[in-house]
């Protein structure tokens, strides 16, 4: 369900890279549009040095004469960066959108100097990073930001990404966010709200790996914009959600066995394809990933589970895939910690 339009994203990239894009060659930051950026050939790094001017987006057309050279080089030159980092007195445009989109060959960020209190757009800004496996953006002011749509879509091998300090408290579009995001294994998202959200839909989509995830803090957003906002996570154990907030089918979150939560001691999650409840605020476990530790089959995880397990180990008996609980194709102490701690 999640779809990148590719075609309307070139020309908003274009525009936004009119100062960020050079092919092979060192150049001074002199010669392209004032003087914000500086270009490392050798490390194939690209420094913010200034603040980066709104006007970059008068030119609309990737083809248009009026193009500057820096446009003119970013096709061929912005999946060649490797390394992203800002200098003192960087500051970014209030236009984002699509700003450091396909920079295919990104594996480094670090903007944590990077002014973006003037920042309303950050739509598709990381989006087909493929390459970038963790990006920490604690440091980026978002007070302003209306438009969070697609912002780490295509990210495909992203693992870590620390948003911890983020306000969405005028985000009216996140639709898509952490679209194709399939190498994501956690996300704590506490601190983002609702309030002023139009569109959600899709925002998890395609999140195949990721297993644990925390929006407490979202609020109760209607989940008629909130389409297949958990398509596709299928690998989903934990999700930690406020009050209230309301799971419909069409938002696809993976029921299989069920999810357990709240003051009930079984499924509170229906009997469909896609999980239905409304949360009573906390955690919310899945009972097929609960389960795996029922070790002895008799529906309940407890100290039995732990002695079937320990037993296993301390009688030395033969490789059991069912009390392999890391997935290290042995069985040893680490499988009984894990045991321990969900019993406990």
């Amino acid at each position: 369900m999640c779809t990148q339009f590719v075609k309307n994203a070139v020309t908003a990239c274009a525009a936004a890279f009119a100062a960020l894009s050079l092919c092979a060659g060192a150049v001074s930051a002199e010669e392209y549009d004032g003087g914000f950026f500086v270009f490392d050939d050798e490390k194939m790094s690209l420094t913010i040095t200034g603040a980066i001017p709104d006007s970059i987006f008068d030119y609309n057309d990737v083809f248009d004469k009026r193009q500057t050279q820096a446009q003119r080089m970013l096709n061929n030159s912005k999946g060649k960066i490797k390394t992203l980092t800002a200098a003192e007195g960087a500051a970014a445009p209030s236009n984002c959108g699509s700003l450091f989109y396909g920079f295919s060959g990104l594996t480094s960020v670090d903007l944590s100097k990077l002014d973006t209190s003037s920042v309303t757009n950050m739509s598709n800004m990381f989006g087909e990073c493929a390459s970038l496996t963790a990006i920490d953006l604690s440091s980026f002011d978002t007070s302003k930001v209306t438009d969070m749509s697609e912002m780490f879509s295509g990210c495909t091998s992203l693992e870590r990404a620390e948003l911890t300090g983020f306000d969405t408290s005028k985000v009216k579009r996140s639709y898509r966010m952490f679209c194709e995001c399939s190498s994501l294994k956690s996300l704590d998202l506490k601190g983002f709200t609702s309030g002023a959200a139009v569109s959600m839909n899709s925002m998890f989509d395609g999140c195949t790996s990721l297993v644990s995830l925390d929006i407490s803090g979202l609020g109760t957003p209607d989940p008629g914009m909130m389409s297949y906002f958990f398509e596709d996570c299928i690998s989903l154990e934990s999700l930690t959600l406020p009050k209230g907030f309301t799971v419909k089918a069409d938002m696809s979150l993976p029921n299989t066995a069920g999810w357990k939560g709240g003051s009930s001691e079984g499924s509170v999650s229906g009997d469909g394809e896609y999980a239905e409840f409304v949360s009573e605020g906390g955690e919310y476990l899945s009972l097929a990933a609960v389960m795996k530790y029922d070790l002895n089959g008799d529906g309940i995880v407890n100290r039995a589970d732990l002695y079937a397990v320990a037993h296993h180990l301390m009688n030395r008996k033969a490789y059991k895939a069912a009390y392999d609980l890391n997935s290290d194709d042995k069985t040893d102490i680490k499988d009984v910690i894990i045991e321990k701690l969900n019993v406990m």
